[in-house]
């Protein structure tokens, strides 16, 4: 692994990080010899568009608190994690 290369795989409201996009773009980051942090979550069933933003955020910071320049990927929900790669001008796909 490259210490310096490392990516934060983010997923949909109902799509794991693990599902077909995400497992090919982790996977892809894997080849280029970069380590992997997946993330899992279950989304509150009552979570309104207006609040997702802050409860993305939330899972997300102490994940990429823990490296160093991650790039950040994210599907549908999971794209709000793009407010915590521009708060931390980080890539985010």
């Amino acid at each position: 692994m490259n210490a310096g290369r490392s990516a934060v795989v983010i997923p949909g409201a109902r799509y794991g990080p693990l599902a077909g996009l995400l497992a090919y773009v982790g996977e892809a980051a894997l080849r280029r010899d970069a380590a992997v942090e997946l993330i899992s979550w279950r989304p509150p069933q009552d979570l309104v568009l207006e609040e997702a933003a802050r409860w993305v955020s939330g899972q997300v910071t102490p994940v990429v608190a823990k490296l160093a320049r991650p790039v950040l990927i994210g599907k549908s929900l999971g794209s709000f994690g793009a407010a915590v790669a521009a708060d931390r001008g980080l890539a985010g796909v």
